[in-house]
Parts: structure tokens; sequence; C-alpha cells
């Protein structure tokens, strides 16, 4: 690449002052409008139509500007921008305002070109493209000028600087004179050369270019039109090399304000493929259903097509085919064959076929039109599924009829299609028939019209309902009824066609106010309740439907009344009282006159017994506990006759005192120092672990021979030194209490002999390989060292472990292999004259394992939850102590002390929440143990709460609600349920959304007062419902009612009809139109304008109150409803009666 450097210079005759330049876009819109589709009711507006954004145009080929307008009556601007709207150049400065302009498409390829569509300055509005749309043409290198940042001399300063694909331009302020130069690089070639310029004011420019020196072009320029109108002069084709120079000024004359833009070297290379279409190109007429054929020629294109169809005007685009290989026919054409024609229909068709690869395409020079099909057709309207109709009402049948204009057959089905019958053979084909529902009911019916003579014929899309008219009988209780409060009373009653759940309500003052039995219940002909207080001589009983739809009272009062009763009130279940003790019986009564008996039974009821025959109805009695004890006590308190009484609710404990008792040594005892004694006991209700003691004194002093020891009832106990006469033994409860003694001394007394006695192993025990083992033994007057030897095998062999010396107690040995379970130790003196061995057979063993495998990391379980805590283990004692630490080890708290070792334990996990947990398992005998590998999360127990909607609320067909909950320490993901039926069946809203808290909803029909939300936690598998229905109904003003996009236009008859004091109208239209809705009387008079804007495509409904345009409420009679949309138009009948 080689420099190029550029010199710009500019005189002036003149300052200028007051002048402003606007880079960015400017719309001019009331407010609140939407400036992207500007629209107004009686202010001038315009819309670009097409190029609206996403075409693609072929340079050198001829376009079809189109555009709408409203209260415009002047000739329109059309500027081009191919850098998104930041600068704009002149398409057409005065173009008549027709809705369509032919442009020839210049030689400026860009993939950000747009279109902008303007009145004059005084009125200022416009609109613009929505979106990029692209031109291609010829494959040009553009090298643009590019600004560089550098202080200009003479008082020039940078206007401002617009950034586009092709780089940076520089724009000069008029203020100075002086000179900018530039340095870029620019390959060395034959270029185009062009220039960019502007004009604003009335007054003469004259600008000289000079390329090393050398005047190449010299030109006078008056253009001024309007601000921001950008030209464009081509200088010539010049040959540029490295350190050229180009030198460029423009003289001003007068107020002039014109400026010199940007400078472009073009550089043309080889030719972009191209794409013609040939046909639909404007003004055909494809009728649905029928076949057609889509033409077109092409140039160095790649043979694979993409074909597309839009039915408004370019805003939308549907597939026709993609990537598909098409090859030229003898003609050079090419064409795509439609077999058949598909709908809506539409005036404003377009067909853009595309090369696959992007490189080329072309649409339709203009709108040709997908017209009804001739094909004849009926389309029943209603009743058209989940309509509701009552036996003798007046509903009428609709339908709508294309091409079959023959009278009508009108057929019923009350069994989903098996059977019908005819209700009319033969009736005008003008889409409509009044009907006066006849019985029998049914759950399942259809309604079928056909064309006599062409045979067309539409049924009903799905079943709808003729259900008689409601009544509900309250058969009791009806009138005379006495019901004691506290019993279960059943509310019967008889239902005939009624749909969905009812209510109970309850007066007890004959009718003047209500209070609710029950909101909600099952419509079975019966309700079990539990009588309240307080009384009355003067209830009723309402029964009625949820819909409304029938209802039911008493025909005369009942009695409540509250029935004489005791109540014990303690002891009334789980108590634990200890014989001996006093505690309070306490009771309430109700209408007890006299005095009352107190009675109690130690067999769960079977028998009684008496405290006390006639006591004070005082409501309590002290009472010292008698035994004997019973775990199944019951409390009964009866009236002075025996007709009322009151029992405790459920069984309590009578227990005896703890009690220990000693019994050996228990007096004149004599044990001989050396020898294994065993300490026995008894006890009664104690806490389970006991302390021992030992005295050598009478009692005077104690020492602990073990403390904290399972309450086994015995000890063994090698008898120590020193020698005593006056010895004692002492039990005690860990607690303190209860402790027994020794009646009377006994004596522990010196050997006759030299003594050696092993301690331990003495049988039973378990040592693993490789654990630190202490053998301990008692020697008595032995005067040589001692020998331990160890046999795996009951005796029969024996191997040495080592010696002691004399007076030692105790050898430490470090297990050795191998494992055996028949061990014995042996103890014995050097000459072998005194020998002691294990007094049975213990067991050596494997190193003991135990190993945790859940929770042991990451897991997230809740409070509340019942979990598995899970080992595995080799080698243990067979019962493990399990705990839990909550600040990852720190501390720890005993969740089981002792559990059978079995692999696993149910745990309903507890509190306090903690995200650094951690599980501890050990061997209760203290060896092995194991901690979870990672801590893992106790949370909260998980909840979720549904707040909107929670009951009562009426949410409108169409609106957008925001259904909104509550959830802590749930998941991550819910679904969303709808149900319109009390909860009977439900439909998924949206099975599988984010846990945040809200989700929009826009409400569909039916309509239904049924209606509850339920929100599940996936995860969890909790759920919460509205607490009461809510109600879907249809929306008030005009509202677009679900999503779909119908087929054609229609009208539809308006539900209810005859009306009072409301009515609703449903229309829909299949594109975006001009709607005018309106309402007539008998004789043709205006009376109101329901609607009169554009709408887009879509279903929608609208309620009429019965109003006039000044808000009068109109008579009685029959009123006409006419819609008008776009060349369409249809008019039906209503009646308005009060």
């Amino acid at each position: 690449m080689n420099p190029v450097r550029l010199f710009i210079l500019t005189f002036f005759l003149f300052n200028i002052f007051g002048w402003s330049y606007l880079t960015g876009e400017t719309r001019i819109a009331t407010a609140g409008t939407d400036t992207n589709n500007l629209a107004y009711n009686g202010d001038p507006n315009v819309q670009v139509i097409s190029p609206n954004g996403g075409e693609t145009l072929s340079a050198g080929s001829t376009f079809e500007i189109s555009w709408t307008s409203a209260n415009l009556n002047e000739n329109v601007k059309i500027e081009l921008s191919v850098d998104g709207g930041k600068t704009w150049d002149a398409v057409a400065a005065d173009a008549e305002n027709t809705g369509r302009y032919i442009w020839d498409v210049p030689d400026r390829p860009t993939t950000d070109a747009r279109i902008r569509l303007s009145g004059s300055p005084t009125i200022s509005v416009y609109d613009t493209s929505d979106t990029s749309f692209t031109i291609s043409g010829s494959s040009l290198i553009y090298n643009r000028i590019e600004e560089v940042e550098t202080t200009l001399a003479g008082g020039y300063v940078v206007e401002d600087r617009l950034e586009t694909s092709n780089g940076k331009v520089a724009r000069l302020a008029t203020t100075g004179t002086g000179t900018m130069t530039y340095t870029f690089d620019l390959p060395p070639a034959d270029y185009e050369l062009f220039v960019r310029y502007l004009d604003e004011n009335d007054g003469i420019c004259t600008s000289v270019i000079n390329i090393n020196g050398n005047k190449v072009a010299e030109w006078v320029w008056d253009l001024a039109v309007e601000s921001d109108i950008y030209h464009y002069r081509r200088i010539g084709t010049f040959r540029f090399n490295a350190n050229d120079e180009i030198e460029m000024w423009t003289m001003r004359d007068g107020g002039e304000y014109g400026r010199i833009d940007y400078f472009e070297f073009v550089q043309p290379n080889e030719q972009v493929p191209a794409i013609t279409v040939l046909s639909p190109n404007g003004g055909e007429n494809w009728p649905i259903d029928s076949a057609q054929e889509i033409t077109w020629i092409a140039e160095n294109t790649s043979g694979r097509y993409t074909i597309q169809l839009s039915r408004d005007a370019g805003t939308s685009w549907e597939d026709l085919a993609t990537n598909t290989e098409i090859n030229p026919a003898a003609d050079s054409t090419l064409s795509l064959v439609l077999a058949k024609v598909s709908g809506p229909i539409s005036d404003s068709c377009l067909v853009k076929v595309s090369d696959a690869n992007g490189s080329a395409s072309d649409v339709s020079a203009a709108f040709f039109s997908i017209t009804e099909s001739q094909t004849p057709k009926l389309t029943l309207t209603s009743p058209n599924g989940g309509e509701i109709w009552m036996t003798g009402t007046l509903e009428t049948i609709t339908w709508s009829s294309r091409n079959a204009n023959g009278p009508i057959k009108i057929e019923l089905s009350r069994n989903t299609g098996a059977t019908w019958e005819t209700l009319l053979d033969n009736t005008p084909n003008d889409g409509t028939f009044d009907w006066t529902v006849t019985i029998p009911p049914s759950d399942n019916c259809l309604i079928r019209i056909t064309d006599t003579i062409t045979a067309a014929s539409d049924t009903s899309d799905g079943i709808f309902i003729i259900k008689g008219t409601p009544k509900l009988t309250l058969i009791m209780p009806n009138g005379g009824e006495s019901w004691d409060v506290g019993t279960i009373q059943r509310i019967r009653w008889a239902s005939e066609f009624v749909i969905g759940n009812i209510k109970l309500d309850l007066s007890r003052d004959a009718g003047n106010s209500w209070e609710s039995i029950t909101a909600d219940t099952l419509n079975k002909g019966t309700y079990s309740w539990s009588v309240k207080g307080p009384e009355t001589q003067s209830a009723l009983v309402a029964l009625s439907a949820l819909d409304g739809s029938a209802a039911d009272t008493s025909d005369a009062a009942f009695t409540i009344i509250t029935p004489p009763s005791i109540t014990v009130t303690s002891p009334n279940g789980g108590e634990m009282w200890q014989i001996g003790e006093t505690h309070t019986i306490t009771w309430q009564s109700y209408k007890i006159d006299g005095n009352v008996k107190i009675e109690i039974s130690r067999d769960a009821g079977q028998s009684w017994s008496v405290i006390s025959a006639s006591v004070s109805n005082v409501g309590f009695l002290e009472w010292t506990v008698t035994g004997p004890a019973s775990t199944t006590a019951l409390i009964k308190i009866s009236s002075s006759n025996g007709s009322v009484s009151g029992t405790s609710d459920s069984t309590f404990s009578i227990h005896e005192p703890p009690q220990i008792v000693l019994t050996s040594p228990n007096g004149g005892e004599k044990w001989t120092i050396g020898t294994m004694q065993k300490i026995t006991w008894t006890s009664v209700n104690t806490s389970g672990f006991v302390n021992v003691e030992l005295s050598r004194d009478g009692g005077t002093n104690w020492q602990a021979l073990t403390n904290n020891t399972e309450d086994t009832g015995e000890l063994e106990w090698l008898v120590t030194v020193p020698a005593s006469p006056s010895c004692r033994i002492r039990i005690s409860d860990v607690s303190g209490t209860p402790f027994d003694v020794s009646d009377t001394d006994f004596a522990i007394v010196q050997p006759l002999e030299p003594t050696l006695t092993l301690i331990k192993p003495n049988g039973g025990e378990t040592w693993a390989i490789g654990t630190s083992q202490k053998i301990t033994w008692f020697s008595q007057d032995i005067e040589t060292d001692i020998t331990i030897d160890l046999s795996r095998d009951n005796g029969s062999t024996w191997e040495t472990l080592g010696e002691t010396v004399i007076d030692s107690s105790s050898f430490t040995w470090n297990v050795t292999a191998p494992a055996a379970d028949s061990a014995l130790v042996r103890l014995s003196t050097n000459s072998g004259a005194i020998q002691t061995k294990s007094a049975a057979i213990f067991t050596i063993s494997e190193q003991p394992v135990m190993t945790i495998t859940a929770p042991n990391g990451g897991e997230k379980w809740h409070i509340g939850e019942r979990r598995s805590i899970e080992w595995t283990s080799v080698n243990t004692s067979g019962a493990v102590k399990i705990q839990i630490s909550r600040d990852n080890g720190d501390t720890w708290e005993t969740l089981i002390e002792n559990v059978a070792d079995t692999g696993s334990t149910e745990w309903t996990v507890t509190g306090p929440a903690s995200n650094i947990c951690l599980i501890m398992i050990s061997d209760v005998d203290g060896s092995p143990i194991d901690i979870s590998n990672a801590v893992f999360s106790v949370l909260e127990e998980p909840s979720i709460s549904l707040i909107s909607p929670n009951g009562d609320e009426i949410w409108r067909i169409g609106e957008t609600n925001r259904i909104v909950w509550e959830s802590t320490y749930g998941g991550a993901m819910i679904n969303i349920e709808l149900s319109r039926d009390f909860g009977a069946s439900w439909q998924a809203l949206i099975p599988d959304a984010p846990n945040s808290g809200s989700w929009m909803w826009t409400v569909t029909g039916p309509p239904n007062e049924s209606c509850l939300i339920r929100i599940t936690d996936i995860q969890n598998a909790i759920s919460d419902t509205s607490e009461a229905p809510f109600k879907i109904d249809y929306p008030t003003g005009i509202a677009r009612i679900g999503s779909d996009i119908p087929n054609e236009y229609a009208l539809l008859q308006n539900y209810p009809n005859p009306f009072n004091p409301i009515t609703r109208i449903q229309y829909q239209l299949p594109s975006r139109s001009a709607v005018r809705l309106e309402v007539y009387s008998s004789l043709g008079n205006l009376i109101a304008t329901l609607v009169d804007e554009v709408q887009a495509a879509g279903v929608y409904m609208l309620i009429w109150s019965g109003v006039d345009a000044q808000g009068h409420h109109m008579p009685s009679g029959v009123y006409f409803y006419r819609i008008s949309a776009d060349g369409f138009s249809a008019t039906r009948r209503m009646m308005l009666i009060k």
C-alpha cells in the first residue's frame, strides 16, 4: 500500500451565522406513539411498506417503493441511506404521493440500506424502513478518505465524525480558512474518483480538484433543495501511484453553506450474480387450492435457490422451497410449480427468489393477490366446542359460506356423531338459525350443517353441552331437627343438571346473617358436618351451586343445642406421673349440676377404680399418685348420675420411683486380692447408666471403680490391694439418685500363696491386627520375671510374645498376623511353677474399617425429610455411634448414641440449617471411625406458596396477568397448571419454567368461574394451589383473544342474544386491516361506533353495554351491527330486551 495525500482548502467571502447541522435521525411524533409504526387519527402520517427490511435488491434493477399515508395532501420526499440511517441521499425530492414509486436501484452495494419518506418541513412527518435491506451489484473496492486526528490550521475544527463500515468521514466547520492534510494507503491502480457534496443554502459554490498540481475538475453548483440532501459527482478515471497528491478547494459566495463531504476511489471488479423474478410480478390473482408456477431468470448463480412468499408486503416471509436445486428450461427460465396454493388470502403478496448462497435475490415488482378458493365451503362458527346451552333457551347456530349458496340442512348429534337428528331440512343460507334448545341433555353434542346443493358440510370442531335447568333441593336439615354441638350430622340434598361444586352456609338467626359451612365441596348429595356452637333455635342451611345456577334453603328452622359435657384436661395423654408424687387432675364441665365422680383405669379403659366417689365440681383435684404402675392409664370424670362423662384423650403413665438394690457384696464376704469377683445389683426406672465405687474404711472415703457404665446389673472386678476388713460397695445412678450401699462390711484379704491372675485378654475380646493392645495381669508374691505366650489355636501351639521383669503388671503388644478366632494368652514364671491363661478364647481380627457412603459431600438435605445415613464396615463391634457437625468438624452433636451396625439408618433431618455439615460414624468402642469426605448441606424445609391468583380474582381473556408465588429453598424449575373445573382436571400452562417467583400469562379462553392455578416445585415434588377459585371472563372493551391467525374475515353472532344489559361481539381478521364496527337501529340510524382503527391480524372480542355514542341507554328492540375491514363487510342482528 502507498500513501496518497489530500489537501482540502476552503475560502469564505462572508462570515456565516446561525446555521446548524443535524447528524442523527429526527422523528416528529405525538406523545405515546410508536415511532416505528406512526399512525394518527386526524394527524398527517406516512408509513414505509416496502422495502421495510430484509429484502435484497439488485443494482440496475427497478423496484417499487411503496407506502401508505393519511391526511397528507402533498408530495413526498424519498431518500436512501447506505449506512443504516446515519447519512441520507436523495432518491426523489418531490415524488407524487400515490403510495408507489418505481426506483432504479443504484449500483451502491450495501447490507445496511434504508428508505426514508417525509412530507414538507412545515408538516414534519416521516417514516423509515424498520430494519436494513441489501443492495447487491458490482463488486467494488471502495477506498474512502479517513479522518485523522489533527489540529487544523487557520481556525479549522473538525465538525463531526461519521463512523461507517468503510471508515471515517471528516466534515469541516465553516469558520475559517486553511489546509487539512490526509494521508491514507491506496494500492497503485486505475480508480474512478467520486465526490459527495452537500448544499444547504441558496448561493453559489465553486469547487476545484487538482491531481499532482493539474486541474482535473472544476464546477459551479447551486443545488440547494433542502438540508441533509447529498449529491454525487463522478470526477473521472485516473491512475494513482505512491505519493500522489490530490488538492481540492471550495469557494462559497454570500450566505451559501456547502461542502465536499468525502471522496471515494472505486476500483471495478467482476459482476455479481443476478436474479429477476418473472412471475408473479404484480397484478396476478392466485385462488387458494389452485396450481401456480413461479418463474425467474438468473445469471452467475449457484443453481440452488430459496423461494419465499410474503402476504404482508414483505414484512414477513414464509418458505416455499429452501436450498433447492432447480435447472433452467430451454428458454433459460427457471420455475417452481406449486401444486396447491394455501391461505390465508391477501392482496399484498410478493414472491422472493434468492440464490441459496445469499449472493443475489429478487422480489416481485408489485403486489399480487391470493384470493379465496373457488371450492364450495361451509364453516360452522357456533356452537363450535365448549359451549353450554340450557334446554328451553333460544340459541343461535351460526356459519359462514363460500361458493356454497344452496339451502342448509342442520343436524344435531348428542353422542359425539354416532347418530344424528334433523333440526331443519331446509333453511336459507343466511349464516344464522335461532334454535330453541330441546331435551334430552347431553355432554357430547355436535351440530352439522350441509349445503343441500353442493353437499359442502361442516361439523362443530369440538363437543358442546346441552344441560337441563339446574336445580338443587335441600333434604336435611329442612326444619324441626335438633342437632347437638360436637356431633357429626349429614346434610343431604338432591341435584339436577348442576355442573360443578356447591357451597353450604348456615344462619343462626332465621336468615338475617350467614356463615360458611364449606365454600367448596363436591356435588355428591351429602356432606358430613361437625356441628359447631353457639346454640340457636332459628338455624337454617343454605345450599347453592358455585356457578350460581341453582340454590335452596331449609324450609323451616331447626335447632342447634349444646349438650351437657365433661372434658378432662389433665392428664390428657402422654404424661408420666410417679407413684407418691402429688399431681392435679383438671377438667371442664358444661351444664353439670352437683358433684362429680373421678375414676382411674390402668388398662386403657377395660376396668376402672374410684379415686373419689363424690367431689365438688370445681374443675380440679389434688391427687397423690398411687400404685400399681401402668403405661396405659386413663382418668374418667362423670356426673353424679353417670349420664355424662369425659375421659383422657389418650393414655398416660404411672411409674414406680427409681430404685437400685445392691445384692453382692452386701456384707460378710471375703474377696481375695487378685481374684475376679462379680458385683451385682437390681434397678428400676434408672437412667440406664451407673457409677460403681469402693470404700475400704466403712464408707468414710470412696474410690471410683467405674463411672457411667451401662446399667446391666453386674460388673466383673479384679480385686486389688490393699487389704481391708471394712470394705463396702456403692452403686448410684449417674444422676446421683437413687443409690445403694452394701448393708454391712465385707473383707478384702491377702492371698495365702503367690498369685498370678490374667486380667486381659480373658475371653471374648476382639483385637485387630496392627492395633496396640495392653495385656494386663495381677501378681502377688511373684519373685521371678514373667513370660507371655500366645496361642492362635486354642492352646495347641504357643508362640512367645515377650518377657517382663518382676513387679510389672502389663505388657503392650502390637497385634500381629495371622488372624485367629481361637486365641489365648498365657503367663508363666521362669520356672513354670505358676501359670495363668485366658479364661476363654478371644479373637484376633483383620483391621476394622468404617466407610461412610452417604452423605459423603455435596448432598442437600432438607429439614423434616426422611434420609438414609449409609456406611460399610468390616470387623466392628456390631454397634455404631452417629454424630453430626454443622461447623465443618469444629464441634459435634450426637444423633444416635448406639445403633446396630446394619450399614444404614433412617434419620428425620433436624435443624439448624448449615451448608458445612459432616457426618461421623464410629464403632461404639471408639474405633474405627469415618467422616464424610466433604461437606453437605442441611437446608430449611422447602416450601412453595402461590400468591396470585389465590381466589376471587377476575382475569379476562386476552389480558396479560402475572402469576406470582414465593419459594423457599426450592428447586430451579417449576410447573404451572390451570384447572377450569375446581381441580378435577388440569392443563399445563408451562411445563418447565424457571423458579423466578412470577410468570406473565396471556389469559386464554374458555371463560369459567371455577379456575385454579397450581404451582409445582419439580425437584422437591411440592406444590400449592389457589386457595379459592378465580374467574376467567370475557374481556371488557376491545381485546385480542388467543394468538391464532384466522384464515378469513368473519363477524360472529353476539352472545348472549337476546341480551340485557351487555353482550359480546367477536370478529376475526386474517391480516392487518383498517376496521370499523358500528351499531345501527332497526331504522338504519347510526347508534354507536365501537371500533375505528387499524388492527393486526387476529381474533377480537368487545363488549357493548347497549348505549349510544353519547352514553344514553338504548330501549328494547332489534339492532344491527356491521363490520367493514379492507373490502370485507358483514352485518348481524341482535336483540336488546329489558
